[in-house]
């Protein structure tokens, strides 16, 4: 019959709910609306349930005999793939930027989330490129970014380095625009999400199979995402592993009723627009630098490594022995580093390795507005560079190390994050 094994094991449905605050392994499956869809890669996901035994060790009075052992703690790991896909919603004049499941995990292991709100350039016009008054820069914020389609309908993004005001207020952009916005344009904002210093949120996940029985709840998740960025046209994609402190068979669950002995439902997937990886633009440029010569360097590669961890704060009043996950990272390890890979030209990068530059590296996927996604280093020291043959181009790869963001205004946790995604 449908739904009784055997069945296949591609069928598979992930839901995704953030635990608030103080709600550390709380089933909150009673309220599967709660629950949003997360389009994993078919295939996915690698699910381990852990329930450790423990062997006491009593003595034995035959040989052949064997102590019973004793039940232990619960603990479970996740791993699965989603495309790196934005939302499809453009933050136009007036819009504000929205998220999908994606970008709700992304707020759960990052902390911090920015939605803005997209206006049109002020009467008057900008008088550079490089950032201007609007009318309502509410919307923007330094650590954001903020977009203008050139005349071709090419929609160029860029880092916002500070805002002014709300209301006739101003921004200030990293990079110019490759041309100068006039009166009236619009300037598209987007979502930002970011590290924080203590992020007090976990994940909760409903992990089902097409067997009315494969269904399981997994409680007080956190973890750690990395971008996989290939530039051939494919899909590119976010690889996502998470661990968690407890587990529950789905008959076991406050929404048994609905997800156990029960076909499977059909997954709807919102605010998902999944892109491929050939268009795009990768900004690399001193910090301070505002000019975009030079800025726009044609890449073969490039890849990000997040540095960030999390460790189980142990408790024996928390769940299975945790109190929560504690973001942190390891002794010399930055909280992020990564390459890119251009043909050479020269030894400007070479140079800016020995001189310790300051740099910012800001890849961009996609051209169009609500098309976009975009993986942020805003200060990186290149600490590595070496000639290549990348296809038999005679190239370079340059390696970089990130820290807090040098330059842009302000002392909050989205302004200085090291690292960043932001989808527009």
């Amino acid at each position: 019959m449908p739904g009784a094994g055997p069945t296949v094991a591609i069928v598979r449905r992930v839901r995704v709910y953030v635990e608030p605050a103080g709600s550390f392994a709380v089933d909150h499956t009673g309220s599967l609306h709660d629950f949003a869809d997360v389009p994993i890669a078919e295939g996915m996901p690698q699910l381990t349930l852990t329930q450790e035994t423990h062997n006491p060790l009593h003595a034995r009075q035959d040989v052949r005999d064997y102590q019973e052992e004793v039940i232990g703690k619960k603990s479970w790991t996740l791993q699965f793939t989603t495309a790196f896909a934005p939302t499809g919603v453009a933050a136009g004049d007036g819009v504000t930027a929205t998220a999908g499941s994606i970008q709700t995990m992304l707020k759960a292991v990052m902390g911090g989330e920015f939605k803005g709100t997209g206006s049109t350039v002020a009467t008057g016009g900008w008088s550079t490129a490089g950032g201007g008054s609007l009318a309502n820069a509410a919307g923007f914020a330094a650590g954001g970014i903020a977009g203008w389609a050139d005349t071709n309908g090419v929609v160029h993004f860029r880092p916002v380095k500070s805002r002014t005001g709300a209301t006739g207020g101003s921004i200030t952009l990293k990079v110019r625009f490759p041309g100068t916005p006039a009166s009236g344009d619009v300037i598209y904002s987007g979502s930002t999400y970011y590290w924080t210093q203590d992020p007090d949120t976990s994940l909760q996940f409903v992990v089902e199979g097409y067997e009315q029985q494969d269904r399981w709840v997994l409680l007080g998740g956190q973890g750690t995402v990395t971008p996989q960025l290939a530039l051939d046209g494919t899909i590119q994609t976010l690889q996502w592993q998470f661990s968690g402190v407890d587990w529950l068979e789905g008959d076991e669950a406050a929404g048994a009723a609905s997800i156990h002995g029960t076909a499977l439902g059909s997954a709807t997937y919102s605010n998902y627009n999944p892109i491929t990886g050939q268009s795009g633009q990768c900004l690399v440029q001193t910090n301070g630098t505002i000019a975009l010569t030079g800025a726009d360097v044609p890449i073969s590669a490039i890849a990000f490594q997040p540095g960030m961890t999390y460790q189980a704060i142990p408790s024996p009043s928390g769940v299975q022995g945790v109190l929560r996950h504690r973001l942190t990272r390891a002794s010399g390890t930055p909280p992020v580093s990564g390459s890119f890979t251009t043909y050479f030209t020269g030894y400007t990068n070479w140079d800016a390795r020995d001189t310790k530059a300051d740099k910012l590296v800001f890849y961009v996927a996609g051209r169009s507005a609500g098309g976009v996604a975009i993986v942020d280093a805003p200060t990186v020291q290149f600490t590595n560079v070496q000639p290549v043959d990348s296809n038999n181009i005679q190239s370079e790869t340059v390696e970089f190390k990130g820290r807090l963001d040098g330059d842009t205004s302000g002392t909050g946790d989205m302004a200085k994050s090291p690292q960043r995604y932001h989808f527009g």
